[in-house]
Formats: C-alpha cells, structure tokens, sequence
C-alpha cells in the first residue's frame, strides 16, 4: 500500500464520541477513541497497518464504546479503514472523511 493512500487523512465513526484517526508522514498517529486522546507510532507491511500505542488518556465516559483503544492492525479498503485488535478479530471500522 503506498503511505499516501492515508498519511494526512483522517478516519471516523459516526458512533458517539466520533472515534477517528490521523496519519503523518513521520510514522505517527493521532486521534480519540470517543473518549481519550490516542497518539503513537506506526509501520506499514504489505497492505496493513500496525499501530504502537504511545500516550493516551484513560477517562471514563458515559455512553461512549472505546474500542478503537484496542486497536492493533488496520487495512485500507477504498474509504473504509477496518480495525482489528491483537488477535486479527475486526473490532470496527472507520470512514475517510
């Protein structure tokens, strides 16, 4: 997958807390799960995504599903980023914006 396919893109949910993520082209991320702050590395093998979580917030929010904090591998697929946690199970998926 060529990086400019998703670097300077960021990918939502419409679920509540609008969960997204933001890719640089310096190997890093950023984004909410809903609820806290996300932020790491990441590195890009064939045609997947592996994040390393770096900092995060860790509140607790009424209403809000944070899944996307489980988030391990992504796969690009047109519009559509699907999230997979650390056993490749897919946990959701966001939309380019």
């Amino acid at each position: 997958m060529d990086p400019q396919t998703f670097v300077g893109a960021t990918f939502l949910s419409s679920e509540n807390g609008r969960p997204r993520l933001t890719f640089s082209s310096d190997g890093t991320y950023s984004g909410s799960d809903g609820c806290n702050g996300l932020q790491g590395g990441y590195t890009l093998d064939g045609d997947t995504i592996t994040l390393a979580p770096g900092l995060s917030t860790l509140r607790a929010c009424r209403g809000v599903d944070s899944w996307l904090h489980a988030a391990k591998t992504l796969e690009l697929d047109g519009d559509t980023l699907r999230v997979c946690d650390a056993t490749g199970a897919e946990i959701g998926a966001l939309t380019r914006d």
